[in-house]
């Protein structure tokens, strides 16, 4: 016996519920179709997309999982405190210009000669 078969048969016979009227369970919005919607802009904050999604209703998790099966693309804002930005794969716009600061890649050379270890070459013979 599968536990559906035993629920019928407990229900067998019982009214429903007075006031009760049974809807068919709503279709929630697929979280894919949002993250869709609030990117088509461009690249937007992660804490941005994750509100907006809590006010819809997902989760962070739900989010999340979404952004992995969608492929969707992180970018780290400028400095320690950057946020981080969601964009579309195929989107190449880059993260908004007002806080897209660009940063040295490499040290400045103090100008002096790099250390190196010496080779057995370079080691004077006796």
């Amino acid at each position: 016996m599968v536990a559906r078969d035993i629920f019928k048969r407990l229900s067998t016979g019982r009214r429903p519920a007075e006031g009760v009227t049974r809807q068919p369970p709503r279709r929630r919005e697929d979280p894919k179709i949002f993250l869709q919607d609030i990117l088509a802009n461009g690249p937007a904050p992660a804490t941005l997309v994750i509100e907006r999604g809590a006010e819809r209703g997902f989760t962070k998790r739900q989010i999340t999982y979404a952004r992995e099966q969608m492929k969707l693309i992180a970018l780290k804002g400028p400095g320690m405190d950057g946020c981080w930005f969601w964009t579309l794969p195929h989107d190449n716009r880059g993260i908004p210009a007002q806080q897209a600061i660009p940063k040295p890649r490499h040290r400045v050379s103090s100008g002096r000669p790099k250390k190196t270890k010496a080779t057995q070459n370079d080691r004077p013979t006796a």
